[in-house]
């Protein structure tokens, strides 16, 4: 075996005291990114839950939380609540219809035609210290469905 140098003794704390930290904000920035990726698909999740729960019910589903409308959008508010279990959001339903997706109101929306989009949205902190320079991000997710008619 061979005797350290006196030269090159404590090179190896050195280092990782260089390392350590850099290696620390990479797993961290990680972690958290990942919990926002996570967030942004239950938000998609629960917009496309909404969606579907909004098919049949368009007509009264167009409003926001700020300003709900009838018995369509609490349907559509139900079935987001579900998903997303105790998680403050704001919910947005329209209709929207051509290839442009220019909105519309719901209770002239044509079946077969037409679309209903939802948008789920909330404001997350970050959870580490890395990523709090960023400042709170915000999450969100929308789904677009074709509206479907009473069937005969």
């Amino acid at each position: 075996m061979r005797r350290a140098i006196r030269s090159e003794r404590g090179h190896a704390i050195a280092e990782a005291a260089f390392v350590l930290p850099i290696l620390f904000v990479l797993v961290f920035a990680m972690f958290d990114f990942g919990q926002w990726e996570l967030q942004t698909t239950q938000a998609t999740n629960a917009a496309r839950d909404g969606a579907r729960a909004g098919l049949m019910a368009y007509k009264t589903a167009e409003g926001t939380t700020s300003s709900p409308g009838g018995s369509g959008w609490s349907t559509v508010n139900s079935a987001v609540a579900a998903r997303l279990a105790g998680q403050s959001y704001t919910l947005t339903v329209a209709c929207v219809g051509g290839a442009d997706e220019t909105t519309k109101p719901c209770s002239s929306a044509q079946p077969d035609v037409d679309r209903i989009k939802v948008t789920v949205s909330w404001t997350r902190s970050s959870l580490t210290p890395v990523t709090n320079a960023f400042g709170a991000q915000q999450v969100s997710g929308h789904a677009v469905m074709k509206v479907i008619g009473v069937p005969e």
